[in-house]
């Protein structure tokens, strides 16, 4: 008897242990320190990590033992630096917000974050380090705020799905292999306000074919060029889509083209000769404005008599008509006499 009890106990403690074990877990929030005045927050459930809090992230030691679940971050207002390497390796992370306080990204931040796909930089950002999103195979776009100065070495090395790149117009270096291997880059627009750019930043971006180079000169561009593949092509403006299209008149030459985005100057891509004939249109108007003028002339003329011949005269082109009729009327009168 003792020993159907027992085995009866075995079987229950059994089933017991095999129900827990078969139960989801609960999802739970972890939370810690990252920082002085700062906290980082995680919800398994969701898979956001929020980091709060005022002054600089300092320490992301303790993120390693859920790094690969984080599906997106948010680092809130108050915030004013992420540290070196703090999101690297993030595999499965593909959004991140940071917010404007933001001052300073540290080098490799977000380096081999496989699913990152969504990012803005902060407006009072001075410098993209060092591979801060090295291997971050699905970006597809960045924009560069004007607040950055320089771009370090292999910042974007390695992003294969990287096709839409704006730099800043504060952007004045781009170091080595900055865009080394991105092949999907056709196009990049550059300031003027780059004045040096290593000949390796572009290696392997073997689809980059047109620079658009905002309002420099040709000499700056000559100083930059190495960078670049040989056959690139350049424009110096950029169009931005606010398009010139001007019809010729009949002593006015068209045009077509376009307005730089970046100077607001009109680019002027084709010239379309005067026609040299004059449209019904503008016969009309140019009858309209000739009317008004001698109008204008003749009312001028009276208001200006004085009984003196030269004002009466002078008032007009309708007063010299009128004046040239009296005077054949009187010669041929005499001529009669």
């Amino acid at each position: 008897m003792k020993k159907l009890l027992t085995i009866i106990s075995l079987i229950a403690i059994i089933s017991l242990l095999a129900s827990v074990l078969v139960m989801p877990a609960s999802a739970e929030t972890v939370t810690g320190s990252c920082g002085e005045n700062v906290t980082y927050s995680f919800d398994s459930e969701t898979g956001v990590l929020t980091i709060s809090g005022t002054g600089p992230i300092t320490t992301t030691s303790a993120w390693s033992s859920f790094r690969s679940s984080v599906l997106s971050a948010v680092v809130e207002d108050g915030v004013t630096a992420i540290p070196n390497s703090a999101f690297s390796s993030f595999s499965n992370m593909e959004s991140i917000t940071i917010a404007s306080s933001v001052q300073s990204i540290g080098r490799s931040a977000f380096a081999d974050c496989l699913k990152l796909k969504d990012i803005t930089l902060p407006a009072g950002l001075t410098a993209i380090q060092r591979s801060t999103f090295g291997e971050c195979y699905a970006l597809t776009s960045i924009v560069i705020p004007d607040s950055v100065t320089v771009i370090e070495d292999s910042a974007f090395s390695g992003c294969g799905a990287l096709a839409n790149v704006h730099l800043g117009k504060g952007v004045t270096k781009i170091e080595a292999d900055a865009f080394m291997a991105c092949g999907k880059l056709t196009t990049i627009s550059i300031p003027a306000t780059i004045t040096t750019i290593h000949q390796s930043a572009f290696a392997s971006a073997t689809k980059l074919a047109t620079v658009n180079f905002y309002c420099g000169t040709e000499a700056q561009w000559n100083a930059i060029k190495g960078a670049f593949k040989a056959d690139v092509a350049v424009n110096f403006h950029v169009n931005g889509g606010n398009e010139i299209n001007k019809e010729p008149t009949a002593t006015e030459d068209g045009a077509i083209g376009y307005v730089c985005d970046a100077c607001g100057q009109e680019i002027i891509l084709e010239t379309i000769p005067a026609t040299g004939e004059v449209t019904e249109a503008e016969t009309t108007a140019a009858a309209t404005t000739a009317a008004a003028t001698t109008a204008a002339e003749t009312t001028a003329a009276d208001e200006t008599k004085d009984g003196g011949c030269k004002s009466f005269i002078t008032g007009g082109a309708a007063i010299v008509a009128i004046t040239s009729v009296l005077g054949a009327a009187y010669v041929a009168k005499r001529k009669e006499d």
